[in-house]
């Protein structure tokens, strides 16, 4: 059900984009947000932190980017504190085509890396693993200061994984502003709250 709300709203979106006028999306930003997720089957446990994430443009078509999330949350297991640190790098090359003047579909080929830390009465152990991405989406213009973001991704990091995500962002000016994103997976959800330069 999850995915199909979610691939319904990346529809809606490609449709609500062909008929306004406004200025095409940028691609040379830095973001930083607040970041939470929420853990299926997990009660009491909701690792939260930031994502630092950019893009720049290397022509007219092809750009970089990359996002770094770090999530941690500490919780009592038969009295004792666990602390949880999770950290997970993504760095890919992307390719945009502009469909029209104020949106573009965009697709990525990703590096990605995984990280967990716990500790448990003065004991630390860690995890990592890493593998690859790929991401279609799009991005589009609804007006000169509203922008609206879709996409779907496929993550191969020890097991294969489906994210969905939806994101909005406000342009105070053509430079600043603040946005909010959500992204979904089988087992986990994270959202994110912050703001965005351009360049």
């Amino acid at each position: 059900m999850k995915s199909q709300v979610m691939v319904a709203s990346l529809f809606s979106l490609s449709l609500l984009s062909v008929a306004v006028s406004a200025a095409a999306p940028e691609w040379n930003l830095v973001e930083l947000s607040y970041a939470k997720a929420d853990i299926d089957d997990a009660d009491g446990i909701s690792p939260a932190g930031f994502n630092l994430s950019g893009s720049a443009l290397l022509g007219d078509s092809v750009f970089l980017k990359g996002d770094f999330t770090s999530l941690s949350d500490d919780f009592q297991v038969l009295g004792e504190s666990v602390d949880v640190d999770l950290d997970w790098f993504s760095a890919g090359l992307g390719y945009r085509y502009a469909v029209s003047g104020q949106t573009d579909l965009y697709g990525i080929v990703s590096y990605e890396s995984f990280e967990l830390k716990a500790s448990l009465d003065g004991e630390s152990e860690s995890g990592d693993d890493n593998g690859y991405g790929l991401t279609v989406g799009v991005r589009s213009m609804l007006t000169g200061q509203l922008e609206l973001d879709g996409s779907i991704s496929y993550i191969d990091i020890d097991e294969s994984e489906t994210l969905y995500r939806l994101g909005a962002n406000y342009y105070f000016t053509p430079q600043l502003s603040v946005g909010a994103s959500y992204r979904a997976a089988d087992d986990f959800d994270i959202w994110y709250l912050g703001g965005r330069f351009t360049f």
